[in-house]
């Protein structure tokens, strides 16, 4: 080893056990999270661009799209898969089963499914 590099190496560990370097470590995982979060509401946004899929829908606000699974088998879906989402997704190779919705039209989408349920309990 080097002469210096041992203590180099305790410091940047004192470094990273300090607050400061907590936070930097949350602010560098914050900023890697939304740039996957982009590259996979992009893959599945409309027209591969990050853009909700709902027809006549033109949201564009990175912070006010989600990922819909098209099936609506979410829960089941979290249950699989034991981490972040987008990260799980890219590591994946962007399975099917997925689209870009923005907050108001995954609300829409499920109230619909509410009451396509209630509709068919009401018919039993």
């Amino acid at each position: 080893m080097p002469w210096g590099t041992a203590a180099r190496i305790a410091s940047k560990k004192r470094y990273d056990q300090s607050e400061k370097g907590k936070r930097t470590r949350q602010l560098r995982e914050c900023l890697y999270q939304q740039k996957i979060k982009k590259i996979v509401l992009t893959f599945y946004g409309k027209n591969k661009q990050s853009k909700c899929c709902w027809p006549k829908c033109n949201v564009i606000d990175l912070d006010m799209l989600t990922l819909d699974h098209i099936n609506n088998d979410g829960a089941k879906h979290r249950k699989f898969v034991k981490y972040h989402l987008y990260k799980w997704i890219k590591s994946h190779n962007f399975p099917n089963g997925f689209q870009t919705l923005c907050w108001n039209h995954q609300w829409k989408k499920r109230i619909k499914e509410c009451r396509r349920k209630q509709r068919a309990k009401a018919r039993e």
